[in-house]
């Protein structure tokens, strides 16, 4: 985590008052809501989101409050889909603990998730930024439709590498997207350097969700998450879809038919995750990762050197590396 530390030095004060901010958010008299927000803000995590929207508005001008209300809006909306996302996934795990719905029930975790959505509209009203709301809308919406997307592509199984990509910015690159977009609206940039910060966040998000892909196919990694979880759900990501594309055919045929047939047991799991393997499934995500990272680094050189530009590099460094 000190990679983390690094990257929030040019906001660490601002970190703070955010935390502060959010604290005061989740305050709740409740009964069942103190205890499912006292467990899904205990640890705080990494707060990557927050942070690019606060990096963002210094990379491009001055935190505002306005800032705060963005930050505070993503960072919202993005909890209030991991608690859905876990209910659609029947997922009793969330990064190596307990998910909402494992530990209370999926009722509690759609109408935490649905209060946690309510929040993060009433910050966005809080801002006064008209353009702050299109993207935020913008997001929630892109979001649900990743989904939905994501869902029809598992009972159909087989996608194009294209698919893949449409859904990943879709679910992960959009919403990455907006952080940066929030952070630069809300110190007035000019339009082309909210594209051009956009674009940067389009393809962080890209990076970070091949990484999070890749570490599916790792039985044995320390990454927080039950490995395997995506194939078994049905979910065909970029190593598996490369080596079923490039592999001889016989073995092509073979392992198609166990996908064809959608029969996950633990056996063909883990087959399929040595076959991904084995016909370097793995090698091809990990340069098209590094591709898409080498281009949101031209894009952040673009601007002036700065503290956050430095952070933002380091930033893109991480997404590519992260072990987690």
């Amino acid at each position: 985590m000190n990679i983390i530390r690094e990257i929030r030095k040019p906001i660490t004060d601002e970190m703070q008052i955010f935390n502060q901010k959010l604290g005061n958010l989740i305050i709740t008299n409740n009964p069942l809501l103190f205890p499912v927000y006292d467990f899904v803000f205990d640890e705080g995590g990494k707060q990557l989101r927050p942070m690019l929207t606060l990096l963002s508005a210094k990379l491009c001008g001055t935190i505002s409050e306005t800032t705060y209300c963005g930050a505070l809006a993503v960072e919202l909306l993005h909890n209030a889909s991991l608690l859905h996302d876990d209910v659609i996934d029947n997922s009793a795990q969330r990064r190596g603990k307990q998910s909402v719905n494992g530990r209370w029930s999926n009722k509690i975790a759609v109408l935490a998730g649905d209060n946690l959505l309510s929040k993060s509209m009433l910050c966005v009203a809080r801002g006064e930024n008209l353009n702050i709301l299109r993207e935020i809308t913008n997001m929630g919406e892109q979001l649900t439709a990743g989904e939905l997307n994501q869902i029809h592509f598992a009972d159909n199984i087989l996608i194009t590498e294209d698919d893949y990509f449409s859904i990943i910015s879709m679910k992960t690159s959009s919403l990455i997207a907006a952080c940066v977009a929030i952070g630069a609206l809300s110190a007035d940039a000019s339009p082309d350097d909210v594209e051009r910060i956009r674009k940067y966040g389009e393809l962080v998000g890209i990076c970070f969700q091949i990484k999070d892909d890749i570490f599916d196919y790792y039985m044995d990694a320390n990454i927080g998450k039950p490995t395997g979880n995506d194939i078994r759900e049905g979910k065909i990501t970029l190593p598996l879809l490369y080596a079923l594309k490039n592999a001889p055919e016989k073995q092509r045929i073979k392992f198609l038919s166990i996908v064809d047939s959608q029969d996950f047991n633990p056996e063909n799991v883990s087959a399929l995750i040595n076959f991904a393997k084995q016909y370097q499934g793995i090698e091809y995500a990990e340069k098209r990762l590094l591709a898409f990272k080498q281009k949101s680094v031209e894009i952040i050189k673009s601007f002036p050197e700065s503290d956050a530009r430095s952070s933002l590099l380091l930033l893109a460094d991480f997404l590519s590396q992260r072990t987690n």
